[in-house]
């Protein structure tokens, strides 16, 4: 009988660790993805906006560009 009891609380102990290995390795994984995701998304919105900004930045200056020349032109002319 006292083996019988060992037995059954070994293997249930033995049982109930690996279910919290696994359910804590399956959310390791699913908040690593999960940031992983985040991060790729943040990595994202940033050279997002770093195109835009350049974008701005050339077409700002090709604009300053073109009404300087433009004005130069009436000015000597």
């Amino acid at each position: 009988m006292y083996y019988y009891y060992y037995c059954y609380y070994y293997y249930y102990y033995y049982y109930y660790y690996y279910y919290y290995y696994y359910y804590y390795y399956y959310y390791y994984f699913y908040y690593y993805y999960y940031y992983n995701f985040y991060f790729y998304y943040l990595y994202y919105i940033y050279y997002y906006f770093y195109f835009y900004y350049y974008y701005y930045y050339y077409y700002y200056y090709y604009f300053y560009y073109y009404y300087y020349n433009y004005y130069y032109y009436f000015y000597y002319y």
